[in-house]
């Protein structure tokens, strides 16, 4: 398995690579807060932004972490998520990411 840092409440985590399912469910998830944002459904916009919160915490704790999506959804602001996210989906298939185990100097 592959991680990243990634960047939420200030603190720094290992998130591991997102699976095919994770994957499918952001981008899906992408499109419909794009729609609900010209519609201006605020409420639908939050209800999408705490799914992709959850893909974050699964990524996160599948790389070790303890932490839930409570404790994220009050430490992480939106814009926080979404960059997470976002390195999840772009480093993808880049150097980016490293083993669970190897050491960092």
């Amino acid at each position: 398995m592959k991680t990243v840092t990634v960047k939420l409440g200030g603190k720094n985590y290992l998130a591991a690579q997102l699976t095919i399912s994770g994957f499918s469910d952001v981008t899906r998830i992408v499109a419909a807060m794009n729609q609900a944002g010209r519609d201006r459904d605020l409420s639908k916009v939050n209800g999408l932004l705490r799914e992709l919160t959850e893909i974050a915490c699964n990524s996160i704790r599948r790389a070790g972490s303890k932490i839930t999506v409570e404790e994220l959804c009050e430490i992480a602001q939106p814009e926080e998520i979404a960059e997470a996210v976002g390195i999840l989906i772009h480093l993808e298939n880049s150097s980016g990411f490293r083993a669970v185990n190897q050491r960092i100097n």
